[in-house]
């Protein structure tokens, strides 16, 4: 886990006991990592150029996206069945997400997610089902996007305000979205290659994406790319 100030200068590193998959950040100077080979969300504490582990949280199952909002996580757990797992500070499990009111799974493969401030929205992208789901804290579907004419094998989510930006892996897109899932249109197609994980700053003026695909060459792989919003 690498460490950069506020002007993308690089300050320090963190080697993990796993690969990580995903970060949240808590609030102050604390952070959320999951390694899903650990089956488990780490906690650190930012200093000036190190972070310092603080405490840990056991999924029970593979964890790959990991939200933060209102004192809880939302994790993504790739387990039987593929679920959100809401969960307190202190690693209580307070709900799990996963099925629809006649029994069907909510999800084929959780993989990012977002959760608005209030906690009680959850933005997903679904691995195997290739789309975008969003849901209610309490279980409740309130929409499935699927149209990979315009986003295709959606990754990184992150939502601010009424805003859903969802990065387009296959289709080489970030798509911005409204909460109730309509589309608004791309923000970025050009200069971006499988775009993974995305983050936006709080107060919505810069985005920032990592990119991965084992066909990239090496210096695209290790770049994160910083875009303004307008």
């Amino acid at each position: 886990m690498k460490l950069f100030n506020n002007d993308y200068k690089w300050l320090g590193e963190k080697v993990l006991s796993a690969k990580p998959y995903d970060i949240a950040v808590i609030g102050g100077n604390e952070i959320a990592v999951s390694l899903p080979p650990e089956k488990k969300i780490q906690i650190y504490q930012v200093r000036e150029n190190d972070c310092l582990v603080i405490s840990t949280i056991q999924t029970g199952a593979k964890c790959w996206g990991v939200a933060y909002a209102n004192k809880k996580f939302a994790i993504c757990c790739y387990s039987q069945p593929p679920c959100i797992k809401l969960m307190s500070q202190d690693g209580r499990e307070l709900k799990v997400v996963c099925k629809e009111p006649d029994g069907n799974d909510l999800f084929s493969f959780p993989d990012y997610i977002a959760m608005d401030k209030s906690a009680k929205n959850l933005y997903v992208t679904d691995r195997y089902k290739r789309s975008v789901i969003a849901v209610t804290t309490t279980g409740e579907k309130r929409w499935e996007f699927l149209d990979e004419s315009l986003l295709k094998n959606p990754k990184g989510i992150a939502v601010l305000g009424t805003r859903v930006y969802v990065a387009g892996c296959k289709s080489h897109n970030i798509l911005l979205m409204t909460t109730d899932g309509d589309v608004i249109g791309n923000i970025v197609s050009d200069g971006i290659s499988n775009p993974h994980k995305i983050a936006l700053h709080t107060d919505g003026d810069h985005l920032m994406l990592t990119q991965y695909q084992s066909s990239l060459v090496d210096v695209e792989k290790n770049m994160i790319k910083v875009f303004t919003v307008y």
